[in-house]
């Protein structure tokens, strides 16, 4: 039996490399192994687009009579951060980085001991796409902000 020739030998193990290589990037976008949908980006953009359907009309938390927080097209991700509930300040909205001490979730969650309803009320009921979105967001916030 002949032995390939070097560089035969190197052309075929890089194309090798490149097929592994292609197909490993195919899955990485996929949310698990399962086939699932890729998770959506976790931006405040995405987070804001997710929740002002169910939340954003004038009775709830759009203008013009916006109950305790704003989402709506104009809300800037600053109006969120940091911001003590106007419910109990022992509270703060979202805080950068924990999303477990941040209201926004523990509201979404329907968490026991959170100010006010769980949202939206009456027992909460956002789905857990939704919630996984939010949390992933305020974990990738810089708490050094």
């Amino acid at each position: 039996m002949r032995r390939p020739s070097l560089p035969a030998a190197r052309a075929a193990a890089r194309a090798a490399l490149l097929a592994t290589a292609a197909a490993s990037a195919a899955c990485a976008d996929k949310a698990d192994d399962s086939g699932g949908a890729p998770a959506a980006p976790a931006t405040f953009e995405a987070v804001r687009a997710e929740l002002a359907p169910s939340c954003g009309f004038s009775s709830c938390h759009g203008p013009p009579g916006a109950a305790l927080f704003v989402v709506d097209d104009a809300t800037q991700e600053s109006d969120w951060i940091d911001v003590p509930s106007t419910q109990d300040p022992t509270w703060t909205l979202v805080v950068p980085g924990q999303p477990d001490q941040s209201l926004l979730v523990a509201k979404l969650e329907g968490a026991a001991g959170i100010p006010g309803e769980p949202m939206p009320p009456p027992s909460g009921g956002v789905n857990a796409a939704t919630i996984d979105l939010v949390r992933r967001w305020i974990a990738g916030l810089d708490a050094a902000r």
